[in-house]
């Protein structure tokens, strides 16, 4: 999904109590106009308002405030851009240090430091050279978590924990330390060549996944159902490994994949929300889509916690934010994966949205020693980022000023970037929006009244398996 723009700016709260059984949406902090909707932004604020449990934000005496330094700036602009608006509501400033800056990146924070190179040396130097103050260290890209854990060692500040880190960034690392544990985690062996990848497939059964560690460090990973389907599958992931990488046979059950939410406190990990899946079948493919529901029976759920707690204690997380990932199956919860610092910043902003935690705030309030206990609002709410596909080329596609005009629309529809038509609906762009409701159903209903708004030949949301 490529995200372009946001379109939300400050709003004042009512001065009115809300009715408890409406929606209100919530504005971000400042974005960069989008070209030609600078028009629709006010027909929007006129309908808008807080929601209740966000009418006061900003510093408290739990949470202070501050400054924290920003290692990496190798981020996408709106996932960054909402990162950034949550680290504001929060009281909390941010100093990016990189080797180079972005130029959209330069309003959303206080100061920048340019170092030759990401070390903890030279970003050790960068901070405590800096004539401000700086209580914590915070990262939010994966590539830099290892150096931001380590150079908030070397300052003596809390921080994920160095080992922790380095262990999360590769997979069959953090897979040899989740079975070491005694977590419950997919069976996975290391392979070199094809013949080693059928027999290690054949010993654990198909279908199973191939995995490799890309040269821009990411994860490349396919999915194999048969035996004769491996060999062109394996040259593929082979092709995409970075230099000397092994690829890695992995067992794929089926079930519901969900992303764990928390904060770690001293090792302790606190679950904030769980992120759910939702699958669209259309003729343009199929789009994943995210929920959070502020009363998902998970967050709750001592197998879950459980689970939770013992890849934490695996990988030895101290302090900070992890989305530990999970399957539900029939026979119980498999650990698949754990990850230090946001996602994604759409997919935080849902958490916040609809539980009330800022976990971007609380990550930097653990980063600078203050006190971060999740404060869930007393109203349960749903949120859903959902992706829109292109209409046909002569369907027109409905702007903020047709969503903006009807308030049916303006009370959830928390944000919406409308999609790009191409020369065919393959070529096309997609959009996003936001939708929010009371409970998944209301939500899953109202995005597909949007789908259908936008693309009558969208379909419905079905569970991901």
């Amino acid at each position: 999904m490529n995200i372009q723009h946001l379109f939300a700016s400050p709003e004042t709260p009512p001065t009115g109590a809300p009715d408890e059984s409406t929606e209100f949406p919530v504005a971000d902090a400042p974005a960069a106009p989008t070209p030609g909707a600078g028009s629709d932004v006010p027909t929007l604020e006129r309908h808008r308002a807080p929601w209740p449990h966000r009418l006061s934000t900003g510093p408290t005496s739990e949470n202070p405030g501050g400054t924290v330094a920003l290692i990496g700036a190798n981020l996408d602009p709106t996932s960054a851009k909402q990162l950034f608006s949550q680290l504001h509501e929060g009281g909390y400033q941010a100093v990016l240090i990189d080797r180079v800056m972005p130029l959209w990146a330069r309003p959303y924070m206080l100061d920048h430091l340019k170092v030759a190179e990401l070390t903890p040396s030279a970003l050790t130097a960068a901070i405590e050279g800096y004539p401000g103050r700086i209580e914590g260290v915070v990262c939010w890209e994966r590539r830099c978590q290892p150096v931001a854990a380590a150079t908030a060692r070397r300052l003596g500040l809390p921080a994920f924990g160095e080992a922790a880190a380095v262990a999360c960034a590769d997979h069959a690392t953090t897979q040899a330390l989740l079975t070491a544990a005694g977590c419950r985690t997919v069976r996975s062996l290391l392979t070199t060549s094809p013949d080693e990848a059928l027999r290690a497939a054949g010993s654990i059964g198909y279908p199973i996944m191939l995995l490799t560690r890309t040269g821009a460090g990411k994860l490349a990973a396919r999915r194999v159902d048969e035996a004769t389907h491996l060999p062109m599958a394996y040259a593929e992931t082979k092709a995409a490994a970075a230099r000397g990488e092994a690829v890695q046979v992995e067992e794929a059950p089926l079930g519901e994949p969900v992303t764990i939410e928390c904060l770690v406190r001293g090792g302790e990990p606190v679950v904030v929300a769980v992120v759910r899946q939702r699958v669209r079948i259309s003729d343009q493919g199929h789009r994943i889509d995210y929920l959070v529901d502020a009363a998902d029976p998970l967050v709750t759920d001592k197998e879950v916690g459980t689970a939770v707690a013992g890849a934490v204690t695996a990988i030895g997380a101290r302090d900070g934010h992890c989305q530990v990932e999970l399957l539900l199956t029939g026979i119980g919860s498999y650990v698949v994966g754990i990850q230090p610092g946001p996602a994604n910043g759409l997919v935080s902003h849902l958490v916040h949205l609809a539980t009330g935690n800022n976990m971007i705030a609380s990550t930097a309030a653990t980063a600078c020693g203050h006190q971060a206990e999740p404060a869930f609002h007393k109203q349960n709410r749903t949120a859903l980022l959902t992706a829109i596909d292109p209409p046909d080329v002569d369907t027109p596609t409905p702007g903020l000023t047709e969503f903006g005009e009807d308030p049916a629309w303006v009370g959830w529809l928390e944000q919406y970037v409308p999609p790009l038509i191409g020369f065919t609906p393959r070529t096309g762009q997609p959009g996003w929006a936001v939708v929010t409701g009371r409970d998944p159903f209301e939500c899953e209903h109202r995005a597909a009244r949007l789908h259908s708004a936008v693309n009558p030949a969208s379909t419905v949301l079905e569970p991901a398996q």
